[in-house]
Order: structure tokens, then C-alpha cells, then sequence
């Protein structure tokens, strides 16, 4: 049984999933393999192992009443009485004593302010209406790619883990006023500094790196907004504006408070599209 979940636990690795979406299937993988425990607890009541049984007969209802807590929170909006999850977190830390609950909210940590119309980054200033995200596709190769990139800006200081100076209430605030499942460490906006976009076998790569000579292959391109790609290639010139990295350490709500935990890395493309004209052809 412990050998099946964590075969399919090593296979969802394989998957990027956000953050709840994984939370949820951990969840009934759980609340299914409990019942192993009290099958175990059942054989040893007849073999007459009544300690050992009595053990495991605990467990399974300890385990029980967490996994219907966690059935609760990540199935629904509602809560349980009687959680006594905040009172484990006292017991084993509790939060931060350096998280300052009572420090004005931070405006939102986006390099653009709510109703800017326009979008700054390095290769120009465009309006945020003529932009989409695309979406990328990687192999297991070109994550390692991207996580060596986002190392490497770690460590040279190009881009930090400090939740942008958010303490862990402004941070709370701004996930429930935002459609964020979790904030990164590394910020909302932390730019990857070189990057192309070529088309090669029919398919459109995307190539990020430190710099032009450093470029590396890190996925595909499958889908830009809710079009195909291919299909939105006929009809429109697509640029990429940026290339934002998302993942690595991040915060998400919890029961009673942030839960910290590392995701990870993938990359957001900013595209810009303008519809093609049609050129008079040249008879001469």
C-alpha cells in the first residue's frame, strides 16, 4: 500500500500543479491510506496483539481527524470547531516573532500600480491591453535549465527571497484581495534577463538565459491566452515582452496562518500581438 502512494507520489512530480490542486489529491491519498492503518489495527486485535493494535487503532483515528480537517478546508470554504491545528502551531513555533501584524499595507507589490495602462521592460513601453501570457510546456531537462537560471540570479543578487519586504499579515492581504493561490519568494515580477522565442520543427521555443550567449532551451510554447498557438500565429505578429520567473520558495493561506513551502520554478511570457497587414506584393 505505502509502496503504491509513493509511486504516485513520484509520478506527480513529473507534473507542474498548483498549489492547492496537489494539496488536494495529497489530501485523499492520505484519507485513502489510512484505512491501511486500521485494517492493521484489526488483524493484531485477532492475533491477540492487543497493545499493538490499540497503537495503531490511535493513529488511525488521529490521522482520521486531521485528513477530515484537510477534507474540510481544501474541498470547501468552510471550517471545523474544534480545530486544534492553531494550538499545534503555538506548540512546534507559531509565527514569526519578527512578523509585524500591525505595519500599514503594502500597495500592490506589481511594478504596475492598479489601472496603469502600460507595462515597462526592457525591450519597451507597451499597453497592458495589448498583452497575453502564454503558456509553457517543459521536459523534466528544461526545468533543470530554468532552475540553474533562477539559482544563478540568487546567488549573484539579480533577484532576492524576501517576499518584497512583505511581512507575513501584508502578504495574507494580499493573496485574499488577488486571485494568487501563493506569493512567491522571489516576487511577483522577478524578470528573467535574456530570452528569444524561434520557431524550430513546427513548434515555437522559448530560450532564456543570463545573457544572449548563455541562452538556453526551457519549453515550448502551446497556448497564448485561451488560442492555440499555431492558430494565432497566422493571423497576428506575436513579440515577447517578458519573461517572468514564478516558483522556487513561495507562502499560501493556511488554516492558521502562512505555510511556507517550495514549488517548482516556471516561467510566465508577456506577448504582445498585433494583427498582420497585408503588404501590396512588389510586381517590379
Amino acid at each position: 500500500m505505502f509502496s503504491l502512494f509513493d509511486a504516485i507520489n513520484h509520478y506527480l512530480g513529473f507534473f507542474n500543479f498548483n498549489l492547492k490542486l496537489k494539496n488536494q489529491i495529497y489530501t485523499i491519498m492520505g484519507f485513502i491510506g489510512n484505512w491501511y492503518l486500521l485494517h492493521l489495527a484489526i488483524q493484531l486485535f485477532k492475533n491477540q496483539l492487543y497493545l499493538r493494535g490499540f497503537l495503531f487503532a490511535l493513529i488511525f483515528l488521529v490521522l482520521l481527524y486531521f485528513s477530515i480537517l484537510n477534507l474540510v478546508y481544501y474541498f470547501t470554504s468552510k471550517t471545523v470547531k474544534g480545530d486544534i491545528s492553531p494550538h499545534i502551531e503555538k506548540i512546534f513555533g507559531g509565527k514569526p516573532k519578527d512578523a509585524d501584524i500591525s505595519a500599514p499595507i503594502s500597495p500592490n507589490p506589481f511594478h504596475t500600480q492598479p489601472g496603469t495602462p502600460v507595462m515597462y521592460d526592457p525591450v519597451g513601453i507597451y499597453d497592458q491591453n495589448n498583452l497575453i501570457s502564454a503558456t509553457l510546456t517543459s521536459t523534466d531537462a528544461q526545468r533543470e535549465v530554468l532552475k540553474h537560471i533562477a539559482d544563478h540570479l540568487l546567488e549573484t543578487h539579480h533577484i532576492q527571497e524576501n517576499y518584497q519586504g512583505l511581512n507575513d499579515q501584508q502578504v495574507t492581504d494580499f493573496l485574499k484581495k488577488s486571485n494568487l493561490i501563493a506569493f512567491d519568494a522571489i516576487g511577483t515580477h522577478a524578470l528573467i534577463p535574456s530570452y528569444k522565442i524561434v520557431t524550430e520543427e513546427n513548434q515555437l521555443h522559448v530560450y532564456a538565459g543570463l545573457n544572449i550567449l548563455d541562452q538556453q532551451l526551457i519549453g515550448s510554447i502551446e497556448t497564448v491566452g485561451t488560442f492555440d498557438i499555431h492558430d494565432l500565429q497566422e493571423n497576428y505578429q506575436l513579440l515577447p515582452v517578458s519573461c517572468i520567473l514564478h516558483g522556487g520558495k513561495c507562502k499560501t493561506i493556511g488554516r492558521s496562518g502562512l505555510i511556507e513551502s517550495i514549488e517548482p520554478y516556471f516561467v510566465e511570457m508577456k506577448i504582445a500581438y498585433q494583427r498582420k497587414t497585408n503588404e501590396p506584393k512588389n510586381t517590379n
